[in-house]
C-alpha cells in the first residue's frame, strides 16, 4: 500500500497498532532472532551493518501483516526481510523495490 505522505503512513500504522495489539506475541521474537541471523544482521537493500547503524535493523514484513487473517502466519521467516530504518521507511511508502520472496543471497 503506498500512502500519500508520512503523516498518513504514521496514522495508519497507529490505527492498526491499536486494532492488531496481539500481531507481536506468540512465535514473533523467535522468527525475528532468525531473521537477524540469517542476514547477518545486515540491511538486505543497501548493506549497512548492525555496527554501521549503531543498532539492529529493521524487520519488515514483504506482505504486510494486516493482509494475513492471521498474523501468525505473517511471521513465516520467508515473509521477512531486514532493513535499516530508512529503507525500511521507503519500503513501507513504495519507494524501493522488495523482493516478493526473501533469498539467502
Amino acid at each position: 500500500m503506498r500512502f500519500c505522505s508520512h503523516n498518513c503512513l504514521a496514522l495508519s500504522l497507529t490505527i492498526q497498532d491499536a486494532s492488531d495489539q496481539n500481531v507481536y506475541n506468540g512465535k514473533w521474537r523467535e522468527v525475528r532472532r532468525r531473521a537477524l541471523d540469517r542476514d547477518d544482521h545486515r540491511c538486505k537493500n543497501c548493506g549497512a551493518a548492525k555496527e554501521e547503524l549503531g543498532q539492529e535493523p529493521d524487520v519488515h514484513h514483504i506482505v504486510p501483516v494486516r493482509e494475513f487473517s492471521d498474523p501468525q502466519i505473517a511471521h513465516s521467516i520467508d515473509n521477512l526481510i531486514r532493513l535499516c530504518r530508512s529503507c525500511h521507511r521507503l519500503a513501507e511508502i513504495g519507494a524501493i523495490d522488495i523482493p516478493t520472496r526473501n533469498s539467502n543471497s
